[in-house]
């Protein structure tokens, strides 16, 4: 392994290179359930320590989805920052959160997903205020993850895997098509100068009255 420079911008960041398979699994292994991202592909390895505005806007998204698909009945499992890799692919990644939804049914009660005979998430969120592996969307794309959520700190933007493996830009989310994304992104700026009850009750006021499809 070769290592390359830390850098640091809002969270911590370090980058191994020259990595083997063998040698990923043993450091996740080693580092268990700590809260650090490990992002494998192909050889290159990144650790990524979140910082606090990082962390806030993940957490403040991940209780919007989730007040979304409970009041417009979309089934769902959160699979929070589970490592979802592919041996085959030679990648690896966490997401900031990630979802079943299509696929929430099959998911039920397992205990371990292997990506080799389990569906990827139906929908990753990447929150982008540091500085990441510029792999990201790419590892995304190998694993065959349909839907991405990224939010830089400011705009919300939503992308969709197509049949050529490369994402594309979309007005509204496959998942959520009822709800207009700018207020999604709205909620998230607001959010974290709110105290989030009442925020919460706000929004799920909001999706209540959205007009029917």
């Amino acid at each position: 392994m070769t290592t390359a420079p830390a850098s640091r911008t809002h969270g911590r960041r370090f980058v191994l290179h020259d990595v083997s398979w063998k040698q990923y699994e043993g450091l996740l292994r080693q580092f268990g359930d700590r809260h650090l991202f490990l992002t494998y592909y192909r050889g290159t390895l990144e650790f990524m320590s979140p910082s606090f505005p990082h962390d806030r806007y993940s957490r403040l998204i991940f209780m919007l989805v989730r007040v979304m698909a409970e009041e417009l009945n979309v089934p769902i499992i959160s699979a929070g920052t589970t490592t979802f890799r592919r041996k085959s692919l030679k990648v690896g990644i966490e997401a900031d959160e990630a979802f079943y939804t299509t696929h929430e049914r099959s998911m039920r009660g397992l205990k371990e997903v292997d990506l080799a005979i389990d569906p990827p998430p139906d929908l990753a969120i990447e929150v982008e205020v540091s500085r990441r592996m510029g792999k990201r969307t790419a590892i995304y794309a190998r694993l065959g993850i349909p839907e991405v959520w990224s939010f830089n700190g400011e705009k919300l933007k939503v992308q969709v895997l197509g049949s050529n493996k490369r994402y594309t830009v979309v007005d509204c989310s496959p998942t959520f098509p009822r709800v207009p994304l700018a207020t999604v992104n709205a909620f998230i700026l607001n959010g974290v100068s709110s105290e989030e009850n009442e925020w919460l009750k706000s929004f799920r006021a909001l999706i209540k009255n959205l007009p029917s499809a």
